[in-house]
């Protein structure tokens, strides 16, 4: 354990920031909902939920408070089953109503924040499944129209909008966040590891000391919560693979549209 009484994650250490070895392999090729997994797991009151939270309806309770479908140890590592696994800002939840072949009445009680979309699926009988993209381009307007109604209600409690998330600077807001909260790295040893400046002069002192304490406010900034937002990225990432995947094998060039996925996901920016 160490000194907060956390035990470490890997072979009971923790992932030294100085060794980029000692983290989980190939972080370049680490999916959106990777990236969200290693910032929760340093979470100090996700740790402490793993550790307290007996039992199925505690486990979920805390779960739900950290966007999580389940509540996964913070020592167990991402594996490729976690990767089908929707977090909970992912998912839409089915509500159970008895059907009938007449029309009926549906009375639902919803939270502020809450929505209930439902979707016609006889009409994909004259028009076909592609009228269930037309539908979904609708449902995304309604819930944007529903987003900006809440914003304007509880303009302090609720807001989608987000800094720009650069996913060349994930690895290095992680490896931050472990020399700053867990080895109490010098600020000369941070500037000579994650920014490659091993004498800087008193001016790129000045400049470095001012991008460290940016990227330390991310750092910290992610790993509270704003991991979440990188979430609805996963997605974006998934369908630019498949888009990619399939001009590969017809052995054809990207799209313009094409393109702007795979801009879009280096960039972290939802088009």
């Amino acid at each position: 354990m160490d000194e907060s009484g956390m035990v470490n994650f890997v072979e009971n250490r923790r992932p030294f920031w100085e060794d980029l070895s000692s983290y989980p392999p190939n972080p370049d090729g680490w999916s959106y909902r990777q990236w969200a997994w290693e910032f929760l797991r340093r979470n100090p009151e996700y740790q402490d939920a793993c550790r307290r939270s007996k039992g199925p309806p505690a486990r979920g309770i805390a779960a739900r408070r950290f966007g999580r479908p389940d509540l996964k140890s913070y020592k167990a590592e991402f594996v490729k089953e976690d990767e089908e696994r929707r977090w909970l800002p992912e998912s839409i939840r089915r509500v159970p109503i008895k059907r009938s072949r007449e029309e009926a009445d549906v009375t639902l009680r919803l939270a502020q924040g809450k929505v209930a979309v439902i979707f016609d699926l006889t009409q994909t009988k004259e028009a076909g499944l592609p009228c269930i993209k037309s539908m979904l381009v609708h449902a995304k307007e309604l819930l944007t129209e529903e987003v900006i109604i809440l914003e304007k209600s509880c303009p302090n409690e609720y807001s989608s909008k987000s800094p720009k998330i650069r996913r060349n600077k994930l690895l290095c807001w992680l490896r931050l966040y472990d020399a700053k909260a867990h080895f109490g790295a010098t600020e000369l040893d941070i500037m000579r590891v994650l920014y490659r400046e091993g004498s800087p002069t008193p001016l790129q002192k000045i400049a470095l000391r001012k991008q460290i304490n940016a990227d330390w406010d991310r750092a910290q900034s992610m790993v509270e919560g704003e991991y979440l937002s990188l979430l609805p990225l996963s997605d974006l990432q998934e369908r630019s693979s498949k888009k990619q995947n399939i001009s590969a094998i017809s052995n054809g060039p990207l799209t313009g549209a094409d393109k702007g996925f795979s801009k879009a996901v280096e960039d972290g920016i939802d088009q």
